[in-house]
C-alpha cells in the first residue's frame, strides 16, 4: 500500500502567548493545537503529514519576549536560557542558530524546521542588528526545501499545504510565491502523472482572551503553466549563467556541466516550440536520474551560498 504524504509548511511563532492552546474547526471537526498546521495535521489524520516550521533568523532578536513574564513561564528554563543567551551574544547565535532553534517547544511529534533569512533592523542586548536579506532569496530557499522533500518522499507527495495563519507578511507572501514555483515545476516533472495539489491554509484572526474555535479555511491553489523559456541564448552564450552560479576556477566542472544542460535544453525547447519532434528523435539528451542527481547537487549549492551569512544573503 502506497503512503500518501502531505507537506505543511508555516511560519514558526516565538511570542508572549506562542505555547497558548487555541480551538481550530476544519470542516466541522474541533481540534485543540497550540498551531494551526498542528490541527491540519489532526484533520489528515489518514496520511503521512510532514509540518515544515520556518524561523526567521530574527526570532530572539524581540525585546519584548524577555520583559513577558507570561513568555518566561511558557518556556522550559533551557530553552528561555539558551534564548536570551542569542539575544545577548548575536554574534555566536548567527554562527550556529541550530542550537536555539533545536530546543524550541514547537518541535516535537517529529516536527521539523528551516532557518530563513530576515530582513530589516532588529535590536540585541544593546546592539542593532540589520539583516540584509533579499526577498527573492527567502522564496528561494523555500522552494528548494520543497523540492527536496518532494525527492525525499519519492515524488509521492499528494498535497503541499501553505499554511499562512502565522508570521509576518513578507514571510508569508514569500511562502505563496514558493508554492506558486513549485506548482508550476511538478506539473512540468510529473506532467501526465498522478497530480500534487497545492492549497492556502488560513485561520480566522485571533482575539486575545478568546480560545475559539476559529476557522480554519483550505484553499486549492490553481497556477497557469505557460510554455516560455526562462533563459535567454545570451545565458548561454560563453557560458554567461554558469560562470555567474559558479564563478570559482575550482568550480569548472560544475560550470561546464551546467551550461551543457542548459545548451539542450535551449535545443529541445526551441524543437518544441517550433513543432521540429525530429530534432528530438535524432539528437542525445541527458537522462532524468542525470538530470536529478545534478539537481539536488546544485540545490544543495545553492543553499550553502545563501546561508553561509545569515546577515547578508547574496
Amino acid at each position: 500500500m502506497t503512503t500518501n504524504n502531505i507537506l505543511i509548511y508555516q511560519i514558526g511563532r516565538l511570542d508572549t502567548n506562542f505555547q497558548q492552546p487555541l480551538d481550530f474547526e476544519i470542516k466541522g471537526e474541533t481540534f485543540e493545537s497550540i498551531l494551526s498546521s498542528f490541527a491540519l495535521k489532526k484533520h489528515y489524520n489518514d496520511y503521512n503529514v510532514n509540518i515544515k516550521l520556518l524561523f526567521p533568523i530574527s526570532l530572539p532578536f524581540n525585546s519584548s519576549l524577555y520583559n513577558s513574564e507570561n513568555f518566561k513561564k511558557m518556556c522550559t528554563k533551557e530553552f528561555y536560557e539558551i534564548l536570551y543567551s542569542a539575544y545577548n551574544d548575536a554574534d555566536s547565535f548567527l554562527n550556529n542558530p541550530q542550537l536555539v532553534f533545536d530546543k524550541h517547544p514547537h518541535l516535537q511529534d517529529n516536527i521539523n524546521y528551516m532557518v530563513i533569512p530576515s530582513v530589516g533592523n532588529y535590536s540585541g542586548n544593546n546592539k542593532q542588528i540589520y539583516f540584509s536579506g533579499h526577498y527573492s532569496d527567502i522564496v528561494l530557499i523555500i522552494l528548494i526545501d520543497m523540492i527536496e522533500s518532494f525527492f525525499k518522499y519519492k515524488e509521492n507527495v499528494d498535497k503541499i499545504i501553505v499554511d499562512i495563519s502565522s508570521g509576518h507578511n513578507y514571510y508569508v507572501s514569500a511562502m505563496i510565491e514558493a508554492l506558486k514555483h513549485i506548482d508550476t515545476w511538478i506539473t512540468l516533472y510529473k506532467w501526465n502523472e498522478k497530480k500534487t495539489f497545492c492549497f492556502i491554509a488560513v485561520t480566522e484572526p485571533i482575539i486575545p482572551g478568546f480560545k475559539g474555535p476559529y476557522k480554519i479555511s483550505i484553499e486549492e491553489q490553481h497556477t497557469k503553466v505557460f510554455f516560455s523559456c526562462p533563459i535567454s541564448a545570451k545565458d548561454i552564450e560563453n557560458t554567461h549563467l554558469a560562470r555567474t552560479i559558479f564563478p570559482e576556477k575550482e568550480m569548472r566542472s560544475k560550470k561546464r556541466n551546467l551550461n551543457e544542460i542548459l545548451e539542450k535544453f535551449g535545443l529541445a525547447f526551441s524543437a518544441v516550440k517550433n513543432n521540429i519532434p525530429l530534432f528530438i528523435y535524432t539528437n542525445e539528451f541527458h537522462n532524468k536520474e542525470y538530470l536529478k542527481d545534478f539537481l539536488n547537487e546544485f540545490l544543495k549549492y545553492i543553499k550553502d551560498v545563501i546561508y553561509k551569512d545569515y546577515l547578508k544573503t547574496t
